[in-house]
């Protein structure tokens, strides 16, 4: 038996896999200490990259903060639609402020839907129509 395990009943172990790890992994937390299952428990807890900067903020005690923080992000499209308004949309404009609006989460095939809508519709106006509305706002 490794003597840095002696005496502990708990541990875990996290992989890599970037910040969008920790987003799944921050979200997988929140479940299972829902349904009664608290990591931040682990007697050890180690890490590669993404894992090891998960691992230290649940051992922290900042897992909640990171799950407020990922469901700010969830709001941006609501957000960023409200902070630059435009003059007068389009019909494919109006396609993806729809795609925008009807999304309710921060997930990759949310953003995916925006992205999509946003690189299909069509400014015709350019740049020039938009610093304009923002000087006016």
């Amino acid at each position: 038996m490794n003597s840095f395990a002696k005496g502990k009943e708990r541990g875990l172990a996290l992989g890599g896999g970037g910040t969008p790890l920790i987003a799944w992994y921050a979200g997988y937390a929140v479940a299972l200490k829902r349904n009664g299952v608290a990591l931040s428990k682990a007697n050890v807890v180690v890490g590669t990259s993404a894992g090891s900067i998960f691992g230290a903020m649940l051992m922290a005690g900042h897992l909640w903060r990171l799950a407020d923080e990922i469901d700010l992000f969830s709001d941006f499209p609501k957000l960023l639609s409200e902070m630059m308004p435009a003059v007068q949309f389009n019909p494919s404009q109006i396609r993806a402020q729809r795609a925008e609006l009807s999304v309710r989460d921060g997930s990759y095939a949310s953003i995916q839907k925006i992205g999509k809508a946003a690189m299909a519709s069509s400014n015709p106006d350019g740049t020039s129509k938009h610093y304009k509305t923002m000087k006016n706002c």
